[in-house]
């Protein structure tokens, strides 16, 4: 609740950047932009609290005045810039390929370039039943011989984990988000919620499986290295 010297930037939807910087002895700032321009706002090294940071400016034949004012945290390591679910229960396929997420964290990455980022990918949406499965293996008089063995609910949730993070690097790279800024990690703890998976029966010989969407965040986006910040 003090006020701050911060460089504030205004994103067209066209892409053109707009610059102000807010003066530090009382926090004041201004900028001309376009009637009718819908804009979305960013802190360099800081980040916004509690407000939604698109600014939508309405249609006007004259010149107007309005205030924004506007509440920033220190970016510090391990700050959450943002959370979502782009997946569907018990899959690895993304269920879009743009997300607002991805989005806020391209801007973010371009307009502060001595910071990186984790991205935590969890599977407690999740739960697989162990099965057996069958491998191939060569004996001791070199002879090809199968076995079975089983696949347990946690190797599969790792499975689940590693495909989730190769979706969402080919999402990160098709929105040229700058790859060598981001690290990943998982958590594959076991889903905590029962019934993922809802089966409507439609008659005696066919049944249609219905796979929900979990609605609570599998990815959680945060700060990571802070360079000379």
């Amino acid at each position: 609740n003090k006020p701050l010297g911060v460089t504030v930037i205004f994103f067209s939807q066209s892409g053109k950047q707009i610059q102000a910087k807010s003066n530090s002895t009382d926090g004041s700032y201004q900028q001309v932009l376009q009637a009718g321009e819908k804009y979305n706002i960013v802190f360099k090294d800081y980040l916004l609290i509690g407000e939604d940071a698109e600014l939508e400016l309405t249609k006007s034949g004259k010149y107007n005045e309005i205030e924004k004012n506007f509440r920033v945290k220190k970016i510090e390591t391990g700050l959450e810039l943002c959370a979502f679910n782009p997946f569907r229960t018990n899959h690895s396929d993304l269920i879009s390929m743009r997300f607002g997420c991805l989005d806020e964290l391209k801007t973010f990455l371009e307009n502060n370039p001595k910071v990186s980022v984790i991205i935590t990918v969890h599977t407690y949406d999740s739960n697989f039943k162990p099965y057996d499965k069958k491998v191939s293996y060569i004996d001791s008089k070199n002879k090809t011989k199968t076995k079975k063995i089983k696949v347990s609910t946690q190797e599969q949730l790792e499975e689940l984990a590693e495909n989730r993070i190769i979706a969402l690097r080919n999402a990160i790279k098709s929105l040229n988000i700058i790859e060598r800024k981001v690290s990943f990690e998982f958590d594959t703890k076991p889903a905590n919620i029962s019934e993922k998976i809802a089966k409507e029966k439609t008659s005696k010989s066919k049944t249609i499986v219905k796979t929900e969407i979990f609605s609570a965040p599998t990815v959680y986006i945060r700060v990571g290295k802070i360079l000379n910040l």
